[in-house]
């Protein structure tokens, strides 16, 4: 339910993203690879060009953002993990969950960010991107 209502009108029920909206959840990198990189996505949307399973993703191809969901009082610790395990293992995507206690963690530690994420912020070694 929680993807449906947040996710699945830019990236498609079946995970496949849109032309001209969103990149595809499905065999992504950025959802079989490290959950706090996940995480952060989720919490403070993306900007700029990202290229996943081979393809960069820029406007106008896509939308120039994704939004966060830090913001939405939906979008509790438990909600979030919840969300995230969900896309972390549909469509034929193998990765581990995502616990409340990791999103409350990220949470902590980027609370003062005010901004979203680029690819390349979120490729740097764990420390070193701005608002971890």
């Amino acid at each position: 339910t929680l993807y449906q209502t947040h996710c699945s009108s830019c990236h498609h029920e079946g995970g496949r993203g849109l032309s001209g909206l969103a990149p595809p959840l499905r065999a992504s990198e950025y959802v079989e690879g490290p959950a706090r990189r996940l995480v952060r996505i989720t919490l403070y949307g993306m900007t700029g060009p990202v290229t996943v399973n081979g393809t960069r993703y820029a406007p106008p191809s896509v939308l120039p953002v994704m939004p966060g969901l830090k913001d939405n009082p939906e979008m509790t610790d438990e909600n979030l993990a919840a969300l995230l395990s969900f896309v972390r293992n549909a469509w034929g995507n193998q990765a581990a969950s995502v616990d409340a206690a990791m999103v409350a963690q990220i949470r902590r530690q980027t609370a003062d960010r005010n901004r979203l994420f680029t690819a390349p912020e979120l490729d740097a070694p764990a420390g070193e991107e701005a608002g971890q």
